[in-house]
């Protein structure tokens, strides 16, 4: 009798331990009901997915940041101006300007881009280095299709003259580009100065182009309001006729008359020695208090 039972238990026993193993591998033949036919590769386990009403309640993941990395990449350009210590600009813009420790613009960023790398007329006080990095920015943030916006001299990298100008001594001066459309009112990357005639028309490499109001007045806006400058923007040259075409438009669209009228004293046009600036807007910036007390004059 105790033989029968230790049978019986090692039975038992033998079986609970078959029932924790994992399945074993079907020994039926190749082919049948039982197991894949040889060769053919085994089906991946379906993932188990999560009721209807439990995936539609779950939170979404952010959209992606438009230009994050340009962003960084724009942050990265600031903190360099920054670390390398204050600039000092001296004298005067057309007389006795020079530059001490300049900023430098980069070739190219997150909505603009220098259309004259070969001229080393890229240098300017912080002020104004940062505060176009920044326009720029914001400007392409705003409008994702515009063009970069095309920026020829600034400053020599100690001031004083540079070839082509009277000013631009002691970095408080920047030629900016227009934005140009085609006829049919798409946005023309400019890579230089062209000529517009009062109507705002000009013909390129033999195509016509346009003067986008709408995109140079948001430029305007944009230079006027700079964080860096705009309290201290002395004069945003440009030719009379396109003066009028932007003003106009600004007293459509602006629902601030007041900043309409600031922008009238601002955008002028210079006198016949300075040319009429039909291709380009030229900013020009006053001193700050630390600069006068350096012996900046403007």
């Amino acid at each position: 009798m105790a033989v029968i039972l230790a049978v019986v238990a090692i039975a038992l026993t033998a079986g609970a331990q078959s029932a924790s193993l994992p399945d074993a591998p079907s020994m039926a033949p190749a082919g049948s009901a039982a197991g894949p036919a040889a060769g053919v590769p085994a089906q991946p386990p379906q993932t188990e997915q999560p009721p209807t009403a439990v995936r539609e309640l779950a939170p979404k993941p952010p959209p992606p940041v438009p230009f994050q990395e340009e962003l960084r990449v724009v942050q990265s350009q600031l903190k360099m101006i920054e670390a390398k210590g204050p600039s000092r600009s001296t004298g005067r813009v057309s007389r006795y300007g020079r530059l001490r420790n300049p900023a430098q613009l980069p070739l190219e960023g997150l909505g603009f881009r220098s259309i004259r790398p070969y001229r080393p007329a890229y240098y300017g006080t912080d002020d104004l280095i940062t505060g176009l990095i920044e326009t720029a920015a914001r400007l392409k943030l705003a409008d994702p299709e515009m063009p970069p916006l095309a920026v020829a001299d600034l400053s020599g990298p100690k001031g004083g003259r540079i070839a082509l100008h009277r000013s631009h001594r002691n970095g408080r001066d920047a030629d900016l580009g227009f934005f140009w459309m085609d006829e049919d009112g798409n946005p023309v990357p400019a890579d230089e100065l062209v000529r517009f005639d009062r109507r705002g028309r000009a013909r390129y490499k033999g195509k016509a182009l346009v003067f986008d109001v709408k995109r140079n007045w948001s430029l305007v806006r944009a230079l006027l309001t700079s964080p860096r400058f705009g309290e201290r923007v002395r004069w945003l040259f440009v030719y009379h006729p396109l003066r009028k075409l932007l003003l106009d438009y600004a007293e459509r669209v602006e629902g601030d008359l007041y900043f309409v009228e600031y922008a009238w004293r601002i955008l002028q046009q210079p006198g016949s020695r300075a040319g009429r600036h039909d291709n380009h807007f030229h900013l020009r910036i006053d001193c700050s208090p630390q600069e006068v007390a350096d012996g900046c004059r403007d």
